[in-house]
């Protein structure tokens, strides 16, 4: 049997958001520079961090834009900004397919609710990048380098991440 929710939805995400705005600095105060949020360690009360180049480093600063974008509040807005400028050599990597976990969800939120012209800029190049990936006999974008014995390896991520394709040719009209 099902029950209904006692907190309606508006009342439950500004509570959400309102939490996000005191946690989020706090957990931004654990980074260091080229780091990002990576998981939480209760019981030694200990944030591990991640290098940037970790596939989900655009998570954070995605979530603060977000947190920014419900509240305005102008803090995390300037948190959302650095975090996002963490990961600003990203856009050149072509190694795996997560370009676009790490520059869409912090570049393209950020160029979504601020306009920044090097914030699409950012957007476009990584395009770029991940648009090298694409091999046209087989008409996929690889995932990753051969692994598992498999010479094209494609996962289920691919399709999350292909987003940032049509991000930046609509951006760029290319």
């Amino acid at each position: 049997m099902l029950t209904a929710c006692a907190e309606s939805i508006d009342s439950l995400s500004t509570r959400v958001y309102e939490l996000a705005k005191v946690q989020f600095p706090a957990l931004n105060a654990r980074l260091s520079d080229g780091q990002t949020p990576r998981s939480y360690d209760e019981a030694a009360d200990t944030v591990i961090n991640a290098n940037i180049r970790w596939w989900c480093s655009g998570y954070f600063p995605g979530s603060l834009w977000y947190v920014y974008e419900a509240t305005g509040d102008e803090s995390i807005k300037t948190l959302a900004e650095k975090n996002t400028l963490k990961l600003s050599d990203i856009c050149s990597l072509n190694t795996d397919h997560d370009i676009g976990f790490q520059v869409n969800c912090s570049y393209g939120n950020g160029y979504r609710l601020t306009g920044k012209e090097s914030y699409r800029q950012v957007l476009i190049n990584g395009g770029n990048s991940l648009a090298t990936r694409f091999n046209p006999t087989v008409g996929c974008t690889r995932s990753w380098r051969p692994r598992f014995g498999w010479d094209f390896v494609v996962i289920i991520d691919n399709m999350m991440n292909l987003e940032l394709l049509g991000v930046s040719s609509a951006l760029s009209g290319d």
